[in-house]
């Protein structure tokens, strides 16, 4: 990873968001947002998504789980863009402070 550490990056978007650039595209991690009972204090479930800031409204990748934990376990794992994991896109992607600006 790019302008971080992979630890810190997966730490901001468990409960954040974030920025990236994957070959030359701009991305938007919006990071585990949970729905909560209010009367229980529990978590109902757990939403995280990605969107390709190219390609306008909508979500490239988008998980609903039960858990934080099961949440980011599916963002490490399933193919979240251009058909590869974040493993497998790592090396490549580059944290960001935004998308870039329009030239």
């Amino acid at each position: 990873m790019k302008n971080a550490t992979t630890r810190d990056f997966l730490e901001e978007i468990e409960h954040g968001e974030a920025y990236v650039r994957y070959a030359g595209k701009d991305y938007f991690i919006n990071g585990c947002m949970c729905d909560w009972d209010e009367k229980t204090e529990r978590i109902l479930s757990c939403t995280m998504n990605i969107q390709d800031l190219s390609e306008g409204v909508g979500y490239s990748w988008e998980t609903h789980k039960e858990t934080p934990e099961e949440a980011m376990k599916a963002f490490l794992s399933e193919p979240i863009i251009d058909g590869r994991t974040f493993w497998e896109l790592e090396p490549d992607l580059e944290w960001t402070d935004g998308p870039a600006p329009a030239p």
